[in-house]
């Protein structure tokens, strides 16, 4: 589903390409239909409507008209800038394998050694703002560049701050994943923090003092005391216990030396069917604290309860003991040491873990008193919560005087990870591992061949062994967004922060130790054991200075992608750290052994690589014709970065080669043997340009060569001898590189006309954008395809189809200037000619009796475009075509395929197929272009589609005596108001007659514009359901929407 939707989204944003400005709903359905045939299926996508479909995109930008109506932003946003280049390279999105760093003994001693610095050259298209993906801005992620010193100290000038940048997340953001009898997952929102093992964790000190704290509100204060005064009130150092090696003892001895409540003890038993003994296990619960023998097995509860009292112990300990032979730490050292701590959170963080943290880090205890001291910080907020405290790091102008509400908003995860501090030394210069590239301005990174890199992977050894061990103990029954975990993907242990809530049994989380974005199932969602979250995040985000223009070019380039899991020299641009919200680090690479710079090799590459034009099948692209040829083949450009820096860099070169004496210039004559698989550089006799060539055919004598301009698609014919050819190569070896950027495709038409050049070059002008679609590929794997442009009032016109139906007409007057006979009559058109396949929409199928002129007819309306495109159905008959589609619903309701080839489907034959909404309607073919879309009507209901060849099935005969029920109608006597009907005029119309019953009176029969085999109705319609009767026709005047003619 995930893989239709991505699709759908895709070929929505395509039709959106060529639009200028906002669109509306109802245009952007109809472009739809008109360039895939087929309606937007929001509803197989779960959606009730269009448009709820369209605002849970998040690349479209919507927004309302003053009347309401829904626009459609086709302008591309900042923040999307580069999707417009995603959606043509991904038809969906594959799963992602997380890039481990290989672990790197580098010696720690060696620095990265001191290459030729190299710096871009400033170019005009250089800015300070630069373009990134969504998901950047979506990670909350902090990180430090030579981070403080210490506080009250001067900050290192090169630090650099990568901000959060997320939506403000509630506080109590969570959800509690529960699993019902069958084993199904349950989610749903929860106000408060699980109560486990993990979410309550507070030293002895601090459970000693939550009645205290009970007491005292820390969210205001009378402004003459801290709101932590009380909070050290009755606590007393003490040593911990002495064990006795029997764990049952030992746990009861503990619990109640740190008044931690009862120990209760259950067990259980279960007896397998080839087992005599049943199985024993064992469930201990302290407080708030849960454990479990399990999944151990035993035969005796005394084992069973030993071992659970030894995991509970283990754990118990290691929350609640106290180091006995710590010193205290000064008011001083508090001061100074925690804010810094708090700043690498990027939440706020539990007491008992800066409590543990502080005595891990500086070997130091904390006194009794220490959260009154450090609330005499400007750096640190406090505040009760869940009848626990947490802090928070902040700036002073951010804390509010004392005696007012602490306006912080709190997103508290169970354990919090400490962020990335990347340090580059006195030389600016660090060895770091590439571990996600996901373009020039976001690459993210490992530090490696540090102290801290080595704890890293020590770490995450353990981790993998403690995890598989406990995973089953450790699954996570509530997830908070924002709060770090532990998952599982692929085998492999990995530290996540949650991005959002779960949705559907899938949690979208942020790998921060390797940048990397992953959704994956709650099932793989473990709590994370403080032990494991010490280390702080590995990854960092950083820039490729000097090639922020290449950020579009290079989101998912494969030469980019190359760079993961490569070490390199990464070097800080201190003087390109920007000041206006740039979230990354600038850095320039270099390679390990050769030192060379590896920004300036990407520059070269990356404007060859995005220079490939590319054409998707599945989508529609916006192109420029650049070449016709009578045969229909038609050559087209995608206008991409790189083309456009070819062109630029191909007329820098053009005019050095015009400005110089031709003898300065060295040219090759070019033979058969010396000019395979070179390129050229030929002045173009159309276009009087110099212009990228190839020889691609000789003269029998060899001196006329036939040249091919491989970015325009056209050729002509030179003598080698006279005319000068330069070896592209020789003159400039980047350009020589530049693919062609012509691609052939083949005009997708029934015949091409004799004078097809003079109708496309018309129709396809080479200075404007038109749409491509492909249709199928040939023998030789060239495109068939179809041409869409958009006028200048918006309209989309299909321009095979123009020219087919131009080329049609002129033949049929042709034909009728050469025959001495009269025209036929006009009602004669109708009837369907195989010789010139010009096939009425009513296909083989009878015309109904129409009325004389003036006469009146009741008709129904069961479809409506605007005043002079809807259809009417004659109410007479509606009570046979009832019958004839209940006994429809009945004979094909076992058919599921169709038995037919394609052979057999043939223009004006009518079949039965199956719409949407699951009813089956009588359809006449209108042209068949391959197996995948076949143009159709619905000839009883008025409603023009394509469908595929297993839709189609055949009528069986009886059902052929009905005649067809959809009659072309027009309002007679009116025009629009303006050049064309409105949106809100088409609207305003439907409202008025869809879907109800009208006398009609013809006015007069003509042929139908744009299906000349059909006839259409000026009718009048009058309402007669009130008591007065009502004209259509006057009703649009008065509405301002038509004007009489």
């Amino acid at each position: 589903m995930e893989e239709f939707r991505n699709e759908i989204v895709s070929r929505i944003r395509s039709c959106l390409i060529s639009t200028k400005g906002q669109v509306t709903l109802r245009q952007l359905e109809d472009d739809y239909r008109t360039l895939l045939g087929e309606r937007i299926p929001y509803a197989k996508l779960g959606h009730k409507t269009l448009e709820s479909f369209i605002i849970s995109i998040p690349t479209i930008i919507t927004s309302r008209s003053p009347s309401g109506e829904i626009l459609v932003d086709a302008q591309v946003s900042e923040k999307t800038a580069h999707i417009s280049s995603m959606v043509r390279k991904q038809k969906s999105v594959p799963k992602k394998h997380v890039r481990i760093a290989p672990k790197l003994n580098r010696a720690m001693a060696q620095p990265p050694p001191n290459a030729a610095k190299w710096r871009p050259k400033q170019k005009p298209l250089m800015r300070k703002t630069y373009g990134n993906t969504p998901k950047l801005a979506a990670v909350s992620h902090n990180q430090f560049v030579n981070n403080y010193s210490g506080y009250g100290k001067k900050t290192v000038p090169s630090k650099v701050v990568v901000v959060e940048r997320k939506e403000e997340v509630k506080r109590n953001n969570s959800v509690e994943v529960q699993r019902n009898n069958n084993g199904l997952e349950e989610v749903k929102n929860n106000s408060r923090l699980e109560k486990d093992e993990e979410n309550s964790m507070f030293s002895s000190t601090l459970k000693r003092i939550t009645q205290v704290m009970k007491k005292v509100n820390v969210e205001t204060d009378s402004g003459t005391s801290s709101p932590t005064t009380e909070y050290a009130a009755g606590y007393k150092l003490s040593s911990d216990f002495l064990k006795t090696g029997d764990p049952i003892s030992d746990l009861r001895n503990f619990v109640a030396y740190h008044k931690l409540g009862k120990v209760d003890v259950k067990f259980t038993e279960t007896k397998l069917k080839k087992s005599k003994v049943p199985q024993c296990h064992c469930k201990v619960t302290v407080g708030q604290h849960k454990y479990s023998s399990y999944p151990e097995d035993f035969y005796d509860r005394d084992a069973a309860e030993r071992h659970a009292s030894q995991k509970a112990l283990d754990d118990l300990m290691q929350k609640y003991s106290r180091r006995r032979s710590l010193l205290l730490s000064s008011n001083d050292d508090i001061i100074e040491r925690i804010p810094p701590m708090l700043e690498k959170h990027n939440n706020a963080v539990w007491m008992w873990q800066i409590e543990a943290d502080y005595r891990d880090r500086f070997n130091e205890q904390l006194p009794p008193d220490w959260l009154q001291v450090i609330d005499n910080s400007p750096f640190v907020s406090i505040e009760k919560c869940h009848g626990g405290c947490v802090l928070k790091h902040c700036n002073p102008d951010d804390v509010l005087q004392k005696g007012k509400k602490l306006d912080i908003s709190l997103n508290v995860g169970d354990v919090s990870v400490p962020c990335n501090t990347v340090d580059f030394g006195d030389s600016n210069r660090l060895y770091a591992v590439v571990t996600v590239a996901h373009s020039v301005n976001e690459i993210w990174c490992q530090h490696c061949g540090t102290p801290e890199y080595e704890k890293f992977v020590e770490m995450t050894q353990n981790m993998e062994s403690y995890y598989e061990s406990y995973k089953t103990e450790l699954k996570a029954k509530m997830i908070n967004a924002g709060s770090c975990y532990v998952i599982q993907n692929e085998g492999l242990w990995i530290r996540v922060r949650v991005l959002k809530t779960p949705e559907n049994g899938y949690v979208d989380c942020f790998l921060i130790d390797y940048g990397e974005e992953l959704s994956i199932s709650i099932d793989n969602v473990y709590l994370l054991k403080r032990q494991f979250a010490t280390e702080q995040a590995q990854a960092f985000v950083c820039r490729l200075d000097g090639l922020e223009d290449f950020y579009e070019a290079s989101i998912d380039s494969e030469i980019l992608a190359g760079l993961v899991g490569k070490e390199y020299v990464l070097e800080i641009v201190t003087d390109d750290i920007s000041d206006t919200g740039d979230v990354t680090i600038p850095v320039v690479m270099y390679d390990v052994t050769s030192g060379a710079s590896i920004n300036e090799e990407l520059i070269s590459s990356l404007t060859i690589e995005s220079a490939i034009p590319v054409l998707e099948k599945d989508s529609i692209t916006e192109v420029y014709v650049s070449n016709i040829e009578p045969n229909g083949d038609v050559y087209v450009q995608v206008r991409t970065v790189g083309y456009f820096s070819l062109m630029e860099d191909l007329k820098n070169l053009t005019d050095n080669i015009t400005s110089k004496n031709p003898s300065q210039l060295s040219t090759t004559t070019p033979t058969k043997d010396n000019s395979t698989g070179k390129i050229y550089l030929v002045m173009c006799k159309m276009t009087q340009q110099w212009l990228r060539a190839t020889i691609v055919d000789w003269s029998p004598k060899g001196d006329l060569a036939q040249v091919y301009f491989i970015d325009q698609g056209n050729a002509q014919v030179v003598n080698v001898t006279n005319e000068k050819m330069y070896e592209l190569d020789k003159l400039d070896s980047v350009l020589s590189q530049y693919p062609g950027q012509a691609i052939k495709v083949r005009f997708m038409i029934e015949k091409i006309p004799s004078d097809f050049v003079q109708k496309a070059e018309k129709l396809l002008p080479k200075d404007r954008p038109v749409l491509l679609k492909i249709i199928s590929y040939d023998n030789e794997n060239v495109a068939w395809v179809e041409f869409f442009k958009r006028t200048t009032d918006g309209v989309l016109v299909f321009i095979n189809k123009s020219i087919s139906v131009e080329a049609e007409l002129q033949q049929n007057v042709d034909v009728s200037n050469n025959n001495e006979t009269n025209r036929k009559r006009l009602l004669n058109l109708v009837q369907f000619n195989e010789a010139s396949k010009n096939v009425p929409s009513g296909g083989s199928l009878r015309k109904p009796d129409l009325p004389k002129m003036g006469d009146y007819f009741n008709v129904n309306i069961p479809f409506a475009v605007n005043p002079w495109n809807f259809f009417v159905q004659p109410l007479d008959s509606f009570a046979r075509l009832k019958a004839l589609m209940n006994e429809m619903q009945e004979h094909y309701k076992d058919t599921h395929f169709s038995p037919m080839p394609l052979e057999e489907i043939i223009p004006g034959k009518i079949y039965a197929s199956k719409h949407e909404d699951g009813q089956w309607y009588r359809t006449n073919v209108l042209k068949v272009i391959h197996e995948g879309s076949i143009s159709v009507f619905y000839c009883d209901f008025g409603y023009y589609t394509n469908l595929t060849l297993d839709q189609l099935v055949p009528l069986d005969a009886k059902y052929m005596g009905l005649p067809y029920q959809a009659l072309k109608a027009k309002i007679s006597g009116i025009k629009p108001i303006k050049n064309k009907w409105t949106m809100e005029d088409c609207e305003s119309f439907k409202d008025l007659i869809l879907k109800k019953q009208f006398v009609g009176v013809i006015t007069n029969i003509d042929r139908d514009e744009f299906h000349k085999s059909d006839l259409i109705l000026e009718v009048l319609l009058i309402d007669t359901s009130s008591e007065e009767d009502v004209n259509i026709k006057e009703v649009l005047i008065q509405k301002g929407i038509a004007t009489s003619v």
